[in-house]
């Protein structure tokens, strides 16, 4: 999924492009480092894991975030990689299920609205934060629902199959 976002700041690009790099960071981003992300205009961080079948959580899925400054106009391009454990695609499926991804959806445009805050608003970090603070808060719960349904479903398999097992072991000493 991607989420692309312009906002117009009175920011100088050195500024904006730190004060981006600082709030992206705060938050788990790392810088992507290399010559071909050594523009001084743009920025590219990362964070999540690498692979998507790894992530805990809707917040652990790979994801990416490039800023790019021209002449005061910021664009924020943020992508998120499907996963079919939380909604998005399965294996024969490229795409995620769009109506699935809600919550990858929120986190997106709440780091975009985040940004826009900092920069075009001047609001202080924490605050500008606070959207992205109650999404990764919902994420949390729902990780929690999906770990706790996991269990359950494990435990009743186990106990399904010890009973199978008793009633053979029964079945066969008669």
């Amino acid at each position: 999924m991607v989420v692309e976002h312009d906002f117009v700041t009175t920011m100088e690009a050195p500024e904006a492009l730190q004060e981006a790099r600082v709030f992206l960071q705060w938050r788990g981003f790392v810088s992507e480092s290399g010559p071909a992300h050594d523009d001084e205009h743009v920025l590219q961080l990362v964070r999540g894991e690498t692979r998507a079948s790894a992530a805990k959580s809707v917040a652990a899925l790979p994801q990416r975030a490039r800023i790019e400054y021209d002449r005061g106009r910021v664009t924020v391009a943020l992508s998120i990689a499907p996963s079919s454990t939380w909604g998005g695609g399965g294996v024969f499926a490229a795409q995620g299920k769009l109506h699935k991804m809600h919550l990858h959806r929120d986190l997106l445009m709440a780091i975009a609205s985040g940004l826009e805050d900092l920069l075009a608003r001047g609001t202080p970090a924490e605050q500008s934060a606070a959207a992205w603070d109650n999404v990764e808060q919902r994420i949390a719960a729902a990780a929690a629902k999906h770990k706790r349904r996991s269990t359950i479903t494990l435990a009743i398999v186990g106990i399904i199959v010890g009973c199978l097992v008793a009633f053979a072991i029964t079945v066969a000493t008669k």
